[in-house]
């Protein structure tokens, strides 16, 4: 547990009046007594307490002499636990940080986006010169962007997903219907979709069970695995779908099942979702397979562990299993 956030103390606040006197060039001053410096202190000292960001600074020596900012809370630091301390030492393990540490101790100024403990922060370090030209102290501005970060990954997913489906259909429309090695093309095509979203999404298995004429079965017909994953199709067999009455309830209903962690379900449901999976099934999402409006089959992913994938129910319910 962290101790209770002590106040910033006069010497961090000095540390603050000189980075934002040498940042503008020139001394903040005033006429009458100084109140309208304390003013703009103490609203820099607010902004500074509050804001997901760190303002650091730190000698030529590298030893920090302010450390603020809630930005802090992330890393498990507490303000003003730093000063004192080398920054050398304390980010010893982090490469990315010393880089941009050193660049800054040897004068140049440095922006950068770096990862530390999950936390992802746009730096800026600001070296100060004295009157020789030489490094006497660096300012420095942490910010953390790790929503922003979050949100350009998941885009990058989405867009790098919406491509395997493009790719998917694409090679299905390019199977000519009339070709004698149309079925077997599509046989391909069909277990390298189910292959490509499988590594996509890290699955351990990905199928198609299709409903048998009389609607009372569902057998596997494709199957992809990941390496170390046993294939289950020929060991299930035909399911009985009075077996699982709950499973084909959603999927008739022409819904999604989506169980992020079977351990967690109530137990009869569980059982009749590891009835269609594989061996250590933990978590899994099925899709209803549609044919001219009509549910003909299951198709299925499967992991051996909770699903920690966000978004991965929007992803699945693309519309690609619909033919």
């Amino acid at each position: 547990m962290q101790a209770s956030r002590p106040p910033i103390t006069n010497g961090g606040a000095e540390a603050i009046r000189q980075s934002s006197q040498v940042s503008k060039g020139a001394a903040i001053r005033t006429p009458d007594s100084g109140r309208p410096i304390q003013e703009i202190e103490q609203r820099l000292l607010t902004v500074v307490t509050s804001a997901p960001l760190v303002l650091f600074a730190f000698d030529a020596e590298g030893i920090f002499t302010l450390s603020e900012g809630a930005g802090l809370e992330s890393l498990g630091i507490e303000p003003g636990y730093a000063v004192g301390i080398s920054v050398l030492d304390l980010y010893e393990s982090e490469p990315a940080v010393l880089d941009g540490v050193r660049r800054a101790l040897a004068g140049e100024e440095v922006a950068e986006v770096v990862t530390v403990g999950g936390t992802t922060f746009a730096v800026r370090y600001s070296p100060q010169l004295d009157e020789s030209g030489e490094v006497f102290q660096v300012i420095g501005v942490a910010t953390d962007i790790t929503p922003q970060e979050r949100a350009e990954v998941e885009l990058r997913r989405r867009v790098a997903f919406d491509n395997l489906i493009h790719r998917t259909f694409t090679s299905f429309i390019e199977i000519a219907p009339d070709d004698s090695t149309s079925a077997k093309q599509l046989d391909a095509a069909i277990l390298e979709g189910l292959a490509d979203v499988g590594r996509f999404t890290e699955a351990a298995r990905t199928y198609i069970l299709e409903k048998s004429d009389d609607g009372n079965s569902l057998s596997t017909t494709y199957e992809w695995c990941s390496e170390g994953t046993v294939p289950t199709a020929e060991g299930l067999g035909e399911i009985s779908t009075v077996s699982i009455p709950w499973v084909m309830e959603q999927i008739e209903a022409g819904k999604l099942v989506h169980a992020p962690a079977i351990d967690e379900l109530e137990p009869e449901i569980a059982l009749q979702l590891r009835q269609i999976g594989c061996v250590g099934i933990r978590s899994m999402v099925n899709l209803p397979l549609v044919t001219r409006g009509s549910v003909v089959g299951v198709v299925g992913f499967e992991w051996t562990q909770p699903s920690s994938q966000a978004g991965v129910e929007e992803e699945m319910t693309t519309g690609m299993w619909i033919t």
